[in-house]
């Protein structure tokens, strides 16, 4: 998580005092080298110290990693008002060491893209990276473009980027055009890092959520109108938000995504045709790519590969929710880590069971509270999965300690739990509020009160915010947060689903349907995301009519067997699964042929539940028991 950073009001003590009134680097889109490398160049405010340190981000808040931005920085110069070069030492992977920098009028360096360096030891994932690809798409995430000076990271900014000629700049920064040149307006290097920019020729879409003004803004080699077909895949989702926060405390908010072309890729796995080198090659060439999201205040980049047949759409759905609920926490509910950020030497908050945890778990019941998903299909996709990921998180590890220290071995390892455990940890402590306010407040409720209690410009003291909780709902919430976030207690499934009256069964044996793909003499590769299954490999004593290369289709396989709605074909009886066969479509008769299996952590509703137990569940989902 991103968030926003304000200029301090009042006298500071900055370890370099200077008399201008900004910051202005400039930098030349159309000039870009041939060894894709782009020049920057930073006008210096008066100094009156001999020696300054120049640094970039050892990380940014949000990425939770070390990413080291000033190795990908080349060739630093600093130079005097007449032109001649003053010394300079590198420090460490991100700093500059700057003599007689009384003298000092720029500095001028060398920017290589973070996408095709080739790094791999603490790389850079790609929505907090760099991206030079001249004539197509310029990705800044100023990190990674501009540097700063030790104690100066609080000055106004001024970024002037000359552009290829059709480009435009889309960010949430105040910006301007003047002919060929934008110019964007930061109140701090912090806010600049917070606006990521894209450069392309524009496909955008505009429209209006909560009262911000919000811009889809995105790049495809291969679909023209791919920032349209997001907003129709989105735009419920949107909905739901509005519906789920009301007014919402930005006025401008832009989705800036990235489309890779993997369309040759994919014809080469479709055509079930790879011997071993050609699927080392694939491995070499789609390894290492940071498929994903980063959420800033105000806006989020995305980086996702389209197979050619636009599958990435789906995936906005989830994470589009996720990245833009970073506007309540922690844009508006942060604590002093995240408010006072050190790009030198950060220190991590302890809070991300409520800036990714709570975030993410609101995402799933957004759309549930939303219509957009059914209770069943809630539970199954954004419930038990988390609930089972969240088995693998080490029992003698307090969730506030990994937070504290996920830059570090072995708390870095287990950052995923903010998705997972995290969510959960949230979902049960909506269950704790609702019970301990007899159904007069939800998770919702609290997090939007004290999100307008503090809001952008205040940041709460680390160790507050449980009390903050505490004081809007009841003291008993306090054992909570002791047992379950600084503490180590395990999670209580049964007691917490219990509060909203939903039973929580551990394991159950049912009979169910066979899965004939998933038999000792069948192998096949999940492409669900592309909507079939392929069939890799049919051993001699396969039982079912399947051949190597078949494509076995998600939706009509799951519907014959009754894997979707539980309402299972006969025993004994015949169904037909719809394949593809060397280019022909073809059914393939399966004799259903019923086994134990075994079930875990189910949640259903319990018909017995009390008023009161039907009362918390219908404040918790917005539904009806």
């Amino acid at each position: 998580m991103l968030n926003k950073f304000f200029a301090l009001i009042g006298i500071m003590a900055f370890a370099v005092s200077v008399n201008a009134q900004s910051l202005k680097y400039t930098a030349d889109l159309t000039t870009i080298d041939d060894e894709d490398e782009l020049v920057v160049t930073l006008q210096v405010p008066k100094m009156d110290k001999d020696v300054v340190m120049f640094y970039f981000p050892m990380t940014i808040p949000g990425t939770y990693a070390t990413l080291d931005y000033g190795k990908y920085i080349d060739d630093l110069v600093a130079r005097d008002a007449n032109g001649k070069k003053l010394r300079v030492k590198r420090k460490g992977k991100n700093g500059f060491r700057i003599k007689d920098a009384t003298r000092l009028a720029t500095i001028t360096y060398e920017v290589e893209d973070t996408w095709d360096s080739g790094v791999r030891k603490n790389k850079v994932f790609e929505p907090a990276g760099t991206n030079f690809e001249v004539g197509k798409n310029f990705m800044f995430n100023s990190a990674g473009i501009f540097g700063f000076f030790e104690g100066m990271d609080k000055m106004p900014v001024e970024a002037t980027v000359t552009l290829p000629e059709g480009f435009y700049g889309e960010t949430a920064m105040k910006n301007e055009v003047i002919g060929n040149k934008q110019k964007f307006m930061a109140e701090s290097y912090h806010q600049l890092v917070d606006c990521p920019i894209m450069f392309s020729k524009p496909d955008s879409v505009q429209f209006v959520v909560g009262g911000a003004d919000v811009t889809i803004s995105s790049y495809n080699p291969l679909v023209s109108n791919t920032s349209q077909l997001i907003y129709e895949e989105i735009a419920p989702s949107m909905k739901a938000i509005e519906e789920f926060t009301g007014v919402l405390p930005v006025d401008k908010y832009s989705y800036l995504v990235y489309i890779k072309d993997f369309s040759e890729i994919m014809a080469m796995v479709q055509s079930g045709n790879l011997g071993f080198f050609k699927r080392i090659g694939l491995i070499i060439k789609f390894s290492g790519q940071g498929f994903g999201a980063l959420e800033h205040n105000n806006s989020s980049v995305y980086f996702l590969p389209d197979f050619g047949d636009s599958s990435y759409i789906n995936t906005m759905r989830d994470v589009a929710i996720h990245e833009f609920m970073h506007i309540i926490t922690p844009l508006n509910l942060h604590s002093t880590k995240i408010g006072n950020f050190d790009f030198i030497n950060p220190e991590m908050s302890k809070h991300l069971w409520l800036y990714e945890g709570v975030t993410e778990y609101f995402a799933g019941l957004i759309q549930l509270r939303g219509g957009i998903l059914e209770f069943d299909e809630y539970i199954k996709s954004h419930v038990t999965p988390k609930m089972k990921a969240s088995m693998t998180f080490p029992r003698d590890m307090s969730f506030t300690d990994m937070s504290e220290n996920v830059l570090e071995k072995p708390y870095s390892k287990h950052y995923g739990q903010v998705y997972q455990r995290g969510a959960i940890m949230g979902l049960l402590l909506d269950f704790e509020i609702i019970r301990l306010t007899n159904g007069e407040k939800n998770l919702r409720d609290v997090v939007l009160t004290l999100a307008a209690k503090y809001g952008a410009n205040k940041s709460f003291e680390e160790d507050q915010i449980f009390q903050d909780f505490v004081n809007e709902v009841d003291p008993e919430l306090m054992d909570f947060f002791k047992n379950y976030m600084s503490g180590t207690t395990p999670l209580d499934y049964e007691g917490g689903f219990a509060k909203v009256g939903l039973n929580y069964i551990e394991k159950r044996v049912v009979k169910q349907p066979e899965n004939p793909l998933k038999t000792e003499d069948i192998r096949t590769r999940d492409l669900s995301p592309l909507g079939y299954y392929l069939v890799s490999k049919v051993g001699k004593k396969a039982k079912y009519g399947f051949e190597e290369g078949d494509k076995v289709f998600v939706a009509p396989f799951t519907k014959a067997l009754g894997l979707d709605t539980k309402e299972y074909p006969l025993e004994g009886s015949t169904v037909n699964i719809e394949v593809e066969r060397k280019g022909e479509k073809m059914n393939v008769p399966v004799k259903v042929v019923y086994k134990d299996v075994t079930l875990n952590m189910l949640i259903e509703k319990n018909e017995e539940a009390s008023q009161l137990q039907k009362m918390n569940f219908e404040k918790w989902s917005g539904l009806k028991f």
